[in-house]
This record gives structure tokens, sequence and C-alpha cells, in this order.
């Protein structure tokens, strides 16, 4: 009994090239705001935006649903309904300055602000609010901000 392989290799190709092709075109590979770059080689877009403050969410509620111990609970950060783009940017890290204080932060994205009412606006929870404003009282504070 002979078996014909040359179909079968060819089949296989194809579909390790269709495979192939399917992970370049990823829907990651979007971009998460806009014309926002976070590629390395890329500059980043840098925004300009108020920041508010909440508190932490209990691990498992916000809208993005990260678990106990995926992230640090007092550097989430609900980022602007335009921006958060039904979700696309949950887990998304974004460095944060403070002109005034000097100070610069990291969060991560772990929900959504449908109260923020400003274009690119972030709503820090606590240790995040802290650590960029120094302590601050809770209010409204002007940053610029980008995804790393």
């Amino acid at each position: 009994m002979k078996i014909n392989l040359t179909g079968l290799r060819k089949r296989y190709q194809l579909s390790l090239i269709l495979l192939v092709w399917m992970a370049g075109v990823s829907g990651l590979q979007a971009q998460v705001v806009g014309t926002s770059k976070y590629c390395s080689t890329d500059p980043p877009t840098v925004y300009t935006s108020t920041l508010t403050w909440y508190s932490a969410l209990a691990p498992g509620t916000g809208n993005c649903f990260f678990s106990a111990g995926t992230y640090d609970t007092g550097y989430g950060a609900a980022i602007a309904s335009a921006d958060y783009q039904n979700g696309l940017a949950c887990g998304a890290c974004i460095a944060a300055h403070d002109a005034t204080t000097g100070n610069s932060v990291t969060v991560q994205v772990v929900d959504n602000c449908p109260s923020c009412s400003t274009a690119h606006q972030l709503d820090f929870q606590d240790a995040a609010w802290n650590a960029l404003t120094n302590n601050a009282a809770h209010g409204v504070a002007n940053i610029t901000w980008n995804f790393v």
C-alpha cells in the first residue's frame, strides 16, 4: 500500500502559512487610542489632560475584571470611555507625569471611567494619586501621560 504524502505536505504547508499570516494580522496590534504609538521604536503619543481620584476596586470588579494578584491594587487606573475602547485598553500600562510635583508614576488600566468628562482623562487609585501628587488632597490635577 502506497500513501501519497505530497498532498498532505501541501496542506500542512498551506495551514502553516495561513497560521503565520493570521498571527501577523492579529487585532492585538490595533492601536489603543486613535493615533497612539506604543511600539518601543516609535516615540509615544503624549496626552495632556486631567487626573482625578477614586477608591481602589475590590479584585474581580471594575470593567476589566482583573482577579486578585494580577495587578497592584493601589496603582490601577480608570481611563475615559473614548480611550477605554470597549475594553481594548484593559491591562495597558500608562506612564503619567505631574509637572507641578515633577513626579512620575506607572499605572495599569483596570477600569472604564464613564464619569470622566475631559478628553483622555485618567482616574487613579489612592497609592498612585499620592505618589504622583505628593499626597495632595483628592481633587483634580493637570498631567501628561502616554502608554508604555
